[in-house]
């Protein structure tokens, strides 16, 4: 048995290779529309929650030791080593940003993150115009004024209901 097998000429033939990746990058995009990602160990969790500040805290600490350091050479005042100021500020703001963080992403769970306040969206009202266009024999528009309705009118309108009401009700 003979089986035919489609040749494309090179660089011709329709892009059947773009259409072809098309498609597989369709697909794969339609495979990731959870945007979720496998949990991280209880390991790497504490060392990205501990790490990270105590990092932060032990570079102002080390900046604090080397301030000291200038202001000895320098014959300036010492500057002393405050462990609040040179790193507790800085690990708990260090703390403070990898717990948002964390919160945003959901645990570190999602690649997108979430908005706190989740605005409402616009909805845009269609203004109708209603308009009678009268449109003669020749086919010109003949436009006619908008009409404003008077108090008179209003009580000539109210009269006659109140006509076809009884009209009714002799009936």
């Amino acid at each position: 048995m003979a089986t035919t097998q489609q040749v494309q000429a090179p660089g011709g033939g329709g892009g059947g290779s773009f259409a072809q990746h098309a498609r597989e990058e369709d697909n794969r995009r339609a495979g990731e529309t959870d945007h979720t990602l496998h949990a991280l160990p209880l390991v790497a969790r504490v060392a990205l929650f501990l790490g990270v500040p105590l990092l932060a805290g032990s570079v102002g600490l080390v900046a604090g030791y080397l301030t000291q350091l200038q202001s000895k050479r320098n014959g300036g005042k010492v500057k002393e080593i405050n462990f609040d100021r040179d790193f507790i500020f800085p690990f708990m703001l260090a703390l403070v940003m990898v717990v948002v963080i964390g919160i945003r992403t959901r645990g570190f769970k999602k690649k997108e993150i979430t908005p706190l306040v989740a605005w409402p969206k616009v909805r845009r009202k269609k203004k109708v115009v209603r308009k009678r266009v009268i449109i003669d024999d020749d086919g010109n528009t003949i436009e006619e004024k908008e009409e404003e309705i008077t108090k008179e009118d209003l009580a000539a309108l109210k009269e006659w209901n109140e006509q076809q009401k009884n009209a009714k009700k002799e009936d």
